[in-house]
């Protein structure tokens, strides 16, 4: 009788994971899903916008990966935010800098992060560049095709980020704008030769990229003077152009990039410039570079190391 009792028992294990697999990809399997459920509500707060809203929130919900991983997660009770942000704040009576964690907000660790001012900042993660106006709570703002390595500001309207495939995303109005109501608007658009565009006329996405290795860092002296570093040694650099709208007749940037030569086919991770004609590049097999003249020519340094260098700073 005990051993009935202990064979039954062991049964309901994998009897529940049966049910619970064959459940969840019924639920899988139907039409629309949660996101679907409560978007009507979110975009009438504000707080979504259309489509791009939605793959935001699904990305937020980890509902953008695969099925199986879902369902493992589920399972296994893996956590679905593993993105921290830590905060350090200064004493004015010592100068000593004590850190806290904000919390987890992404669902994939945190790749970059950079403030205009105390107060205002952006943040990547995995395909979502995250916004914050007060510095402590954190919104995923914009979804992308690819994966987001680095966001950098060239001042409070100027802000450039890249990532994989050579991803380039770039607002001149500080990320988003303000509608009447208090909605946001994002205003994020891909640094590319060629734009593709909907049947509605709306911006979708780059037809072609100026380059397509993984972009892995970006720093920005001001609007006119940026760099961006990547895989195999790739070197770009802003080559801005003004251009006149032919219905307002206003002057605004146009923005271009240029391949510098790097001279080396490693993966630079981190670039810095002190201002617009010296900067450092770092990168794998302790490669460090350096150039005096905007990046026209770059030298190499002797480091002492062959590790990987995943950033570098300038100052």
């Amino acid at each position: 009788m005990g051993k009935y009792i202990i064979r039954r028992i062991l049964l309901v294990v994998p009897t529940l994971l049966i049910a619970s697999f064959i459940v969840s990809g019924l639920i899988r399997m139907l039409p629309g899903d949660y996101i679907e459920a409560v978007t009507t509500t979110n975009r009438e707060a504000g707080t979504l916008a259309g489509e791009q809203g939605d793959s935001i929130a699904r990305a937020k919900l980890g509902l953008d990966k695969p099925f199986l991983l879902q369902y493992v997660r589920f399972i296994l009770g893996w956590p679905e935010r593993d993105g921290r942000l830590i905060k350090g704040t200064e004493s004015a009576k010592d100068l000593s800098i004590t850190f806290n964690e904000l919390g987890e907000f992404a669902t994939e660790p945190f790749t970059s992060a950079t403030f205009q001012t105390h107060l205002a900042g952006w943040a990547t993660a995995d395909e979502i560049i995250w916004g914050t106006t007060n510095g402590r709570s954190w919104s995923p703002e914009v979804k992308a095709d690819q994966r987001m390595n680095s966001v950098d500001y060239a001042d409070e309207q100027y802000v450039w980020a890249v990532g994989e495939g050579g991803t380039i995303l770039h607002s001149n109005q500080g990320g988003h704008t303000l509608l009447e109501g208090g909605a946001r608007v994002f205003t994020w658009k891909p640094q590319c030769i060629t734009f593709t565009f909907s049947e509605q006329g709306i911006e979708t996405g780059c037809d072609e990229a100026y380059v397509t290795e993984n972009l892995h860092d970006l720093t920005a002296v001001d609007r006119e003077h940026v760099w961006v570093v990547g895989e195999g040694g790739t070197i770009l650099k802003l080559v801005p152009t003004m251009e006149t709208d032919e219905d307002s007749g206003e002057e605004y940037q146009s923005n271009t990039w240029e391949t510098q030569t790097s001279g080396t086919s490693a993966n630079l991770r981190g670039v810095a410039f002190v201002d617009v004609n010296n900067g450092f590049a770092a990168g794998d097999g302790g490669t460090i570079l350096r150039t005096t003249n905007g990046g026209s020519t770059w030298t190499s340094a002797s480091t002492g190391t062959s590790e990987a260098l995943l950033d570098i700073t300038a100052a």
